[in-house]
Parts: C-alpha cells; sequence; structure tokens
C-alpha cells in the first residue's frame, strides 16, 4: 500500500478487524451486496480484486457466478493467510498474490475489477498514477467498482458521520480500544478523498463514464467504465 502505518495497523488488528469493521461501518454489509450487484451488469470471468482483506467478496461473488477466475491483490500477509484458509474450496478459481498493489504488474487485462476499503490507504501523490493505472489494466469494455472511505469539506458534517459511525459501533458492542486506533488512523494516517475530488480525478486519468453510485456516512460506492 505504500503506507507503513496501514500494514501495522492490518498486521496487528487483522482476525480483530473482520469482527470489528461491521460494527463501525454500519452498512458494511450493504457495501458488499452493492458491489456484488453492480458486479452482475458486466459479468466478466476474468476479475480482480484490489485489497481481497478477508475474501469476503470472492465467496458471494463465487456463490453468484461460479466460473469466475478472481485474481486477488492483498498487501497484508496476515489478510493473505486468512483469505487462503477462507477461500480453500475455491482454489481453482482464486489467485491470491501478496504484493503491494503499487507494486502489482498483470500479465493479462480484466472486464471487472473491484476494490472495497482499502484505496484510502494509499497517499494523495500516488493514487492519481494508481486510478490511471487501473484503466489500463481494464479490457476495452471493462468496469472498475470502488468502494471506499470518503470525507467532507464541511467539518461540521465530517464529526457528525464519524461521531455516528462511533455510537453506532459502540452500541453494538464494539471495542473501545479498536475504535481509539480505526479513528485515530483514519484521522491522521488515511487519504480519503470527497466524493467531488474523487470523480474530477477519475475523469482526468481518463474514464469514460464515472458515478458516485451509492454513499452513505463516510463511505461511498464508485462505478466506472473504461
Amino acid at each position: 500500500m505504500g503506507n507503513v502505518i496501514a500494514q501495522k495497523y492490518y498486521k496487528k488488528l487483522a482476525k480483530k478487524y473482520l469482527v470489528e469493521a461491521r460494527n463501525f461501518i454500519p452498512k458494511y454489509d450493504e457495501i458488499l451486496k452493492q458491489i456484488l450487484d453492480l458486479s452482475q451488469i458486466k459479468n466478466s470471468k476474468k476479475i480482480l480484486d484490489i485489497g481481497c482483506g478477508a475474501g469476503n467478496l470472492e465467496e458471494l461473488i463465487l456463490k453468484k457466478f461460479p466460473n469466475s477466475q478472481i485474481t486477488c491483490v492483498e498487501a497484508s500477509p496476515k489478510m493473505a493467510q486468512i483469505s487462503r484458509s477462507k477461500l480453500a474450496k475455491y482454489k481453482e478459481n482464486v489467485k491470491i498474490i501478496k504484493i503491494d498493489i503499487l507494486d502489482f504488474k498483470p500479465t493479462e487485462k480484466y472486464g471487472l475489477i473491484i476494490s472495497n476499503i482499502v484505496l484510502h490507504n494509499i497517499s494523495y501523490d500516488k493514487k492519481e498514477k494508481l486510478l490511471k493505472k487501473i484503466r489500463g489494466w481494464l479490457k476495452s469494455d471493462g468496469i472498475f467498482i470502488w468502494g471506499d472511505l470518503i470525507k467532507y469539506d464541511d467539518k461540521k458534517m465530517q464529526e457528525f458521520f464519524v461521531n455516528y459511525r462511533l455510537k453506532f459501533g459502540l452500541a453494538r458492542g464494539g471495542n473501545k480500544k479498536f475504535a481509539k486506533e480505526n479513528f485515530e488512523k483514519e484521522e491522521k494516517y488515511d487519504f480519503p478523498f470527497t466524493i467531488e475530488k474523487t470523480l474530477e480525478i477519475l475523469r482526468k486519468v481518463g474514464y469514460k463514464q464515472s458515478k458516485k453510485v451509492w454513499n452513505h456516512d463516510t463511505f461511498a460506492i464508485f462505478y466506472m467504465r473504461k
């Protein structure tokens, strides 16, 4: 990810993250479902997932489209290990590569590229270049579905939604220590764009279609066509 703080964070909290993410991301399961539903627009056999984490999306996709061939790029050794274990029964359909996405050099193009709650770990100075690369990894009619953390220029609105997520998670029994570390990372060490800035950069790097298709609190999903 090119983000040492993020790598240490996921290494330390990998197993706990799988549980706590649902607590402090109120619409976590809805995000997965939205990305799965949007994937049906393309229904591509060749799929790239940038930052597969625990393999949650892979499992959903392969249940829906059992003939899919998914390449998963995961920078965290712990997360890669967890996803390999979870997706063992799909080993003929899934290839997990433990590598930083900034160092990834694909040998083929993909009809569908997905990424969920990962690219906010990429620094601002590297993200635009990466988004351009991702466009280059798509087939001529390929699509890129990107779910991620966002931010608001309005500080009051930003504080409102962060506090909303914190209260929501704690009310569900979320871990206070995890909450402190997670929200500190988001504030100090993550690199989310606003929705407006995201769409501006996507158009700049050449996507002929780019839309925000879903948004709730500090998360959004974007749909791009090469």
